[in-house]
């Protein structure tokens, strides 16, 4: 079991939520629905980071004659997510703390990937 790509991805949901809610007491948009709603997606994502344990582990089971790393590819997507979602949060709360090449070009990366803006 691959369980530094769990933990990987659970420090940057950790920093997502973090800085989620940083920027919104910073820039005054706190509102307990959408820090309501944020813990949902939280909570799904771990259901997600479950769902690929149990992928694998079923993988050692079955012989399904081949091998597909589902926890590494999901959990890698996960923490790729989270990421953007924290260069974002602080982009929103301090604009000018990150380099606009990296905001600009993270931002094109999440438009292209399909990211939605978080709600923390």
């Amino acid at each position: 079991m691959e369980y530094k790509y769990i933990i990987v991805a659970l420090i940057f949901i950790v920093f997502d939520i973090a800085t989620g809610v940083l920027q919104a007491l910073i820039t005054g948009t706190f509102e307990s629905h959408k820090m309501r709603k944020g813990g949902f997606r939280k909570l799904c994502l771990l259901v997600v980071i479950a769902f690929g344990v149990a992928l694998d582990y079923s993988q050692t089971l079955v012989d399904l004659g081949f091998e597909f790393p589902c926890l590494k590819v999901i959990a890698s997507y996960i923490t790729f997510m989270e990421i953007m979602s924290i260069i974002e949060n602080i982009n929103a709360a301090f604009p000018n703390a990150l380099p606009k090449s990296l905001v600009n070009v993270l931002g094109h990366a999440a438009a292209e990937n399909g990211v939605e803006e978080n709600e923390n």
